[in-house]
């Protein structure tokens, strides 16, 4: 999403694709293919992390111009 961008109350990262991905595949960095971002601002990509055991993903989205 980008920077200051509404979007419903109810998003849940952790139901996105590149959450799920990153934790199904633990150690592995995932790259998304191109999509539009929740806000429908836009398309992006996003880079995701499974770190520590799978706890947590780290998270980073580039927006495409």
């Amino acid at each position: 999403m980008f920077p200051a961008t509404l979007t419903r109350k109810l998003y849940d990262p952790t139901q996105s694709h590149w959450y799920m991905q990153a934790m199904r595949l633990p150690g592995r960095i995932m790259l998304t293919r191109p999509y539009v971002d929740i806000a429908g601002s836009g398309y992006m990509v996003t880079l995701s992390h499974s770190i520590y055991e799978g706890r947590y993903v780290l998270v980073l989205m580039v927006w495409l111009k």
